[in-house]
């Protein structure tokens, strides 16, 4: 049950010969399986008949337009996951007087993480944003003095969204009197 058979445009979809429905992902005769690998760049579509073995096609992911028309996208979707994961150093360091988080603390499993389930994920395999130097992932670097490096690691480069965290405002200084 596929984005095709929901388009009312193409309201076709294959029927298993055995049972007349509509063709499922299952195991048994008439139904087929499609596998795509853990980075996105390959499926397998196995079509499971009855006679005979399996039918199996293999494909990947074209480099010609469409895949530049992805890697654009998925960076996008980096770009913004970038600022997220910057405002997240921003709101650590307001919430702990001017500290900024360790290399550590700054990952989904971490003390950062910990306190956003909604941690920024890679578009390729859907898995939480880490650190790393591939494309999907980041590069973070606290500084003493406030400042901060945080890199997102792009198809097309990288993204620097790093600077100076804010620090929380001193308390008004009491004179004393009322």
């Amino acid at each position: 049950d596929g984005a095709v058979r929901l388009q009312p445009e193409r309201r076709y979809w294959p029927s298993n010969p055995w049972d007349h429905r509509d063709m499922t992902q299952r195991g048994d005769r008439g139904s087929f399986s499609y596998t795509v690998s853990p980075d996105r760049s390959s499926y397998t579509l196995r079509l499971h008949r009855a006679l005979k073995d399996d039918y199996v096609l293999h494909g990947s992911r074209g480099a010609g337009v469409w895949r530049h028309l992805l890697d654009t996208l998925e960076d996008e979707i980096l770009r913004r996951s970038g600022r997220i994961l910057s405002g997240y150093v921003d709101r650590w360091s307001l919430e702990h007087s001017g500290t900024l988080p360790t290399i550590v603390e700054m990952t989904p499993e971490g003390a950062v993480g910990a306190t956003h389930v909604d941690w920024p994920s890679y578009p390729v395999d859907d898995g939480p944003m880490r650190p790393g130097t591939e494309p999907g992932s980041y590069t973070y670097s606290p500084g003493a003095d406030g400042s901060y490096a945080l890199r997102i690691h792009l198809h097309a480069g990288d993204f620097d969204v790093g600077g100076d965290a804010p620090r929380p405002a001193a308390p008004p200084h009491s004179t004393g009197a009322p």
